[in-house]
């Protein structure tokens, strides 16, 4: 959930930058794929690996 809160946070505050004036538009857009590129590929990877370690509490009968 942080992690979450910490992209949307980056995002909007990404986007209230951009829209002020005294940044070209050629590195706007740079900075806006990077950061999309960064974003995608972070919700490729880690969701397997939060998969895999996160904490199992099912019982298991044979288990004991």
């Amino acid at each position: 959930m942080v992690n979450c809160s910490a992209a949307t946070y980056t995002v909007i505050w990404l986007t209230i930058r951009f829209k002020k004036p005294g940044m070209s538009g050629g590195l706007k857009r740079e900075i806006r794929a990077r950061y999309i590129e960064y974003v995608v590929l972070y919700a490729l990877f880690a969701w397997p690996i939060c998969f895999v370690t996160k904490p199992n509490f099912k019982y298991y009968n044979s288990l004991g």
